[in-house]
């Protein structure tokens, strides 16, 4: 990449000189706007350099220890209040023959529609 050529002296320079041509030879929203990428050119291409003294190995926990962590944050599951209905009301694997019907006194009935066509 360029961050080695940006990081000289003699990179450095050239944002420097180039971004106070933009501000001085055009529009002052395009100069104000090369500062701003140059300033940012900078300070990103300066982070590749700076090393960290402290080992990033050292605050990473282990597997086993972040799976600790983990079953101590989720709660055992438990039965909600519909499921434990769900389980004592439904039928569900409790009935007898599939094809038997339940007689009931129920009798369904249907008014005349209209107009409705047929499904």
């Amino acid at each position: 990449m360029a961050i080695p050529y940006i990081n000289t002296n003699l990179g450095i320079g050239m944002i420097i000189i180039i971004a106070l041509y933009m501000l001085f030879y055009t529009t002052p929203i395009l100069g104000v706007l090369t500062l701003f990428v140059a300033y940012e050119l900078l300070r990103r291409s300066s982070n590749g350099l700076v090393r960290s003294k402290v080992p990033l190995v050292r605050h990473t926990p282990s597997q086993p220890r972040k799976d600790k962590e983990m079953k101590k944050m989720n709660p055992t599951v438990e039965l909600t209040l519909e499921e434990e209905v769900v389980n004592t009301m439904a039928p569900v694997g409790k009935s007898s023959a599939v094809g038997e019907m339940v007689q009931s006194s129920f009798k369904p009935i249907q008014e005349k529609v209209e107009g409705a066509s047929m499904v």
